[in-house]
């Protein structure tokens, strides 16, 4: 979904500085291709303006976490931008959103704030924010479990695997609210708190003939952390049963299909609302 732009901004960005500054805010550390591929999106829709300078921050959030963690951080962020003017913010996935939104008086005061990668996003928000717009990230739960019953018609079990992660969290409403419209024979087993050993024990109990869904899996019950290509791999490789998923960057690592979001579609989004401003 992408949102409106409100042309007043690209006054107030244009008079800030003769030469353009963009700020990258990234929830995730750049070892995740989703990161990657969103940067790589933006990137290509600035191309025409050279004249822009780029900063990149990743608060990493998928290993550090917690009010004190992210409190911490914002002296030094402060420190570095607040004399150094900023056309705008790009902000990526939800704890970034989220972050920038707290924070915006203190750091990024009459900036545009570009984000792309937030789930469940509330309109409301920005009706009270005239410097906010972006890309709202739609994952399509319902529609890859139909399509997965199309090419496993016999199917008997359904194993859904998920963490507790803000999008964990998300992802698995939206898989509950999908279960409803399934046949009453499909067996399913929701995995939403297991380390990857209990996740690649239940994956090998499956046919072939069965079904999995991973959702997302970036950290399992006893801490260890994994990229979501990572914990796909590695359950596929356990398993006779396909896997099916909600992000492209997982084509090559098990993943057999499923109507992906693409990290690099939300990137080319964002930039070109980027581009409107500057």
């Amino acid at each position: 979904t992408l949102l409106p732009f409100s042309p007043c901004w690209a006054q107030q960005a244009d008079t800030a500085s003769p030469q353009h500054r963009v700020l990258f805010l990234h929830s995730y550390s750049p070892e995740f291709s989703w990161v990657r591929d969103i940067e790589r999106g933006v990137l290509e829709e600035l191309e025409p303006h050279p004249e822009v300078a780029y900063y990149f921050e990743y608060l990493d959030t998928k290993h550090f976490w917690g009010k004190d963690y992210l409190s911490a951080l914002v002296p030094s962020l402060r420190y570095k931008y607040a004399t150094l003017p900023l056309s705008a913010v790009v902000v990526s996935d939800d704890n970034a959103f989220l972050f920038a939104l707290e924070h915006q008086q203190d750091l990024f005061p009459h900036t545009p704030i570009v984000f792309c990668g937030v789930n469940d996003f509330n309109p409301s928000l920005r009706q009270a924010n005239p410097w906010l717009t972006g890309v709202e990230e739609e994952v399509d739960v319902a529609g890859t479990l139909q399509a997965a019953l199309r090419l496993r018609p016999q199917a008997k079990k359904l194993l859904i695997i998920t963490d507790r992660t803000i999008v964990g969290h998300s992802t698995r409403r939206l898989a509950l609210e999908a279960l409803t419209s399934l046949p009453p024979t499909l067996q399913y087993q929701l995995l939403d708190d297991a380390t990857m050993e209990e996740v690649q024990q239940a994956a090998r109990s499956l046919s072939a003939d069965d079904i999995i869904l991973h959702l997302i899996f970036n950290i399992d019950r006893n801490g260890r952390m994994f990229t979501n290509d990572e914990s796909l791999q590695l359950v596929a490789q356990e398993s006779a049963a396909p896997v099916f998923g909600l992000w492209d960057t997982a084509i090559g690592h098990g993943l057999v299909g499923g109507l992906l979001t693409s990290g690099y579609t939300q990137g080319k989004e964002a930039g070109s609302l980027v581009r409107q401003i500057l």
